[in-house]
């Protein structure tokens, strides 16, 4: 939404985090659903020039569904384990382009 429509990184990722929260919940599934709708829009709000191909955004959603996946049970109810997730994802992807090159 950024990129494309020129709205502001943090309206839209508050947008895409609201859209998340319609998503029926199963029980299976409790709200994780949303909650990783939502640690993805915290990730997308970093700048183009960091994640720039699509490769570096599907190494970033596996990073951060890696680590949602094995804290989904862990620090329940202590606020910002989203966002830290996020930052982890992204600090992944610059450290491995810097590796790389």
């Amino acid at each position: 939404m950024h990129s494309s429509l020129h709205v502001p990184v943090v309206v839209s990722a508050a947008s895409i985090g609201l859209l998340g929260s319609f998503f029926p919940s199963h029980l299976r599934f409790k709200h994780h659903i949303q909650s990783a709708i939502y640690a993805g829009a915290f990730a997308g709000m970093c700048s183009y020039d960091i994640v720039s191909s699509v490769y570096d955004l599907m190494l970033m959603s596996i990073i951060g569904a890696a680590l949602y996946t094995a804290l989904r049970n862990v620090l329940i109810g202590i606020g910002g384990k989203l966002g830290a997730i996020a930052f982890v994802s992204v600090a992944s992807v610059i450290l491995t382009k810097a590796m790389m090159f």
